[in-house]
């Protein structure tokens, strides 16, 4: 049975951070539970505002609540993060690679979230040009969007600012301690008991002999 030596704090830390992520990214969809109702009467009254029909969205199939794989997705990755951290208290040389190996992906992952939401807009108002409904492509996505957006709490920017702290932080942190000395030492397979008493025998076996 594999023995390790005392956990060092780093690892601690590192693995109760992975719940942290976790968390993060069910705030997307615990989000879009609570306020999918709110946020698709906004956008179907913006709609109405502009003089189109209130069902110009339901007809197009274009809706702003989170649901399916926008919901699944995020649920998953928490899991799997939940599931990593307790693996890296486990002190496996597999788990500390895992998590090198999945916290650079993740940070990529965020940053790529950002990039698209940056550019909703542009791709929403994209999206109607393109459409074959009329009604659509005379749709002003800006204002469709910020219709939306008011449909969510005043603090979704402040909450928005934490996830992408502890996503960003946690992801870079975690990396930092697996990778220091102490935390490297703790995930090292040590030999197996014969491989050790044969070393030990070989270093008291008389010389010459």
């Amino acid at each position: 049975m594999m023995q390790h030596a005392r956990r060092p704090i780093q690892v601690t830390i590192a693995a109760a951070i992975h719940p942290m992520i976790a968390l993060a990214f069910l705030t997307v969809p615990m989000l879009g539970l609570g306020y999918g109702g709110d946020v698709q009467a906004a956008a179907e009254a913006e709609v109405a505002r502009q003089g189109l029909p209130a069902s110009l969205l339901a007809d197009n199939n274009i809706s702003f609540r989170e649901s399916g794989i926008a919901i699944a997705v995020p649920v998953i990755i928490a899991l799997a993060f939940v599931a990593l951290g307790w693996w890296t208290l486990s002190g496996r040389r597999a788990a500390r690679i895992a998590a090198l190996i999945v916290m650079p992906l993740i940070i990529l992952a965020n940053v790529a979230i950002l990039l698209s939401n940056a550019g909703a807009v542009a791709a929403l108002q994209a999206l109607f040009a393109a459409s074959s409904d009329e009604n659509l492509r005379r749709l002003d996505a800006q204002a469709l969007f910020d219709a939306t957006t008011a449909a969510y709490p005043d603090w979704l920017p402040w909450l928005t600012g934490v996830r992408n702290v502890v996503v960003f932080g946690g992801s870079v942190l975690v990396i930092v301690l697996l990778a220091v000395r102490s935390g490297r030492a703790y995930f090292r397979t040590p030999p197996p008991a014969s491989v050790q008493q044969t070393r030990a025998t070989q270093s008291t076996w008389p010389e010459g002999r």
